[in-house]
């Protein structure tokens, strides 16, 4: 299992997790972390609480949008192999190709923002999935074109489908 860095920036809260260790506020510290469900998590650390729960996810930049305590706040993600291509001078979006887009949680489908053989760059937006009652803009995770849409407005979708495939 490959190394991973996500850094959390919060007005009080920095949080830097790696290969099972975490530093806090330049501090390494074992929180006590709590799974809710596949989207929230809470964690007690020195008697405070801190309730997180992932908004949305962003392939193309690798980054989350998540709340924290009620204030929206983003996490960085960042495996081994990414810091060594960008210490190389390499750009891992310039080299990213993608063959589709998958749904990241179940939901609803509001809209389909795309049609076939659009060109896209990262961070177009590409649907609208609702999910917990949150719409969730899903974007591009890197330049492509729209080969063909497996999905429509009003299609309830399953974690992991398929919804669009790429040139």
């Amino acid at each position: 299992m490959s190394t991973l860095w996500i850094n959390i920036q919060e007005d009080s809260l920095q949080a830097d997790y790696n290969n099972g260790s975490w530093t806090i506020n330049g501090k390494s510290v074992q929180p006590d972390l709590v799974k809710i469900n596949d989207y929230s998590w809470n964690m007690i650390l020195e008697g405070k609480t801190y309730a997180f729960v992932l908004l949305d996810k962003d392939p193309a930049t690798q980054s989350w949008t998540m709340e924290v305590n009620g204030k929206r706040v983003k996490a960085s993600v960042t495996t081994a192999m990414d810091k060594l291509l960008k210490e190389m001078g390499i750009d891992t979006q310039a080299v990213k190709k993608v063959k589709d887009l998958k749904a990241p949680m179940p939901g609803l489908i509001r809209e389909v923002k795309v049609k076939e053989g659009d060109v896209l760059q990262v961070g177009d937006a590409v649907l609208i999935l609702e999910a917990m009652k949150m719409e969730n803009v899903l974007k591009a995770p890197a330049p492509a074109v729209v080969k063909s849409l497996k999905v429509q407005a009003g299609d309830k979708v399953e974690k992991n489908a398929i919804l669009i495939l790429f040139e």
